[in-house]
């Protein structure tokens, strides 16, 4: 925008009407020497757009140019000859012998200024001059947000996000809320060779409790020796595995796995990770 309005400033007027000179010949600030400022306009639109487009260092070219254009325009509108009015003679050049009057400013150098003046906060702010200004409020507001996201939360034990439903921090296996239950292992079950059994005796047919792995006894009524039959063994029970509950830091799917197993696989996503601690 700055170096469009120094552009079209060329073709405006650069005094004003005053006096008895209702009419001013030759008017416009390009006739004054202003097409160098058009060259300049030109030079600070194109470094403009490749500063835009991430060009290193094309703000400062952008800035030089609004530097030479500016004083160009201080040194024209400072310049009381070139607004200097004479009378237009029969010939239709000036009388430059009649007395002249100094014209005002015209709407040229106005807008070339304000062009000049526009193009170069353009460039600061390309160089990211004032982008830092509240910079550390922008940046708690930013951490506020994200600790505040209903998608992610952080860690208290690593401080790494993670998905806000997790249960098992999948960086350091650390566990949010309550710990999961563990499995209690059943008891195992009552061994068959120690259990006991009724027995009668064959002389005085008394009946008494025997352990199922005594052979060989005497009967607490008349003292006889009983021989007793071997108890029928039955097949050992199949040792008991414990297992605990844990979480896939993928998926977060629940399922059991050995309370000593230091990884496993999730049976949902197929993921092979390390098994948090017990």
């Amino acid at each position: 925008m700055g170096a469009a309005a120094l552009a079209i400033s060329v073709f405006l007027p650069l005094t004003e009407r005053t006096g008895v000179f209702s009419m001013v010949q030759n008017n416009s600030l390009i006739q004054h020497g202003g097409w160098i400022l058009l060259l300049f306009a030109i030079g600070i639109a194109a470094s403009g757009v490749g500063a835009s487009q991430g060009r290193s260092y094309q703000w400062i070219w952008c800035l030089v140019g609004c530097t030479i254009a500016g004083a160009i325009l201080i040194y024209t509108g400072s310049d009381e000859n070139t607004r200097t009015l004479y009378p237009v003679g029969p010939d239709g050049a000036a009388d430059i012998t009649q007395p002249g009057v100094v014209a005002p400013l015209g709407i040229a150098i106005y807008v070339a200024g304000a062009g000049v003046v526009a193009a170069a906060a353009g460039a600061l702010t390309l160089a990211g001059f004032g982008s830092d200004l509240g910079g550390d409020d922008e940046e708690l507001v930013r951490r506020w947000a994200e600790e505040d996201s209903p998608a992610k939360k952080k860690c208290p034990d690593c401080a790494e996000r993670v998905l806000y439903d997790a249960r098992v921090c999948k960086h350091c296996g650390y566990r949010f809320g309550d710990a999961i239950p563990k499995l209690e292992p059943k008891p195992p079950p009552p061994d068959p060779q120690a259990a006991e059994r009724e027995v009668r005796c064959h002389n005085c047919s008394h009946v008494q409790q025997e352990a199922f792995n005594v052979t060989l006894t005497s009967c607490d009524n008349c003292g006889a020796t009983v021989k007793l039959p071997r108890g029928k063994r039955e097949a050992a029970p199949a040792p008991t595995v414990q297992k605990r509950f844990v979480r896939c830091s993928i998926c977060d799917a629940e399922q059991a796995i050995r309370a000593t197993a230091q990884r496993f696989t999730c049976g949902k996503c197929g993921e092979t990770m390390t098994a948090p601690p017990a």
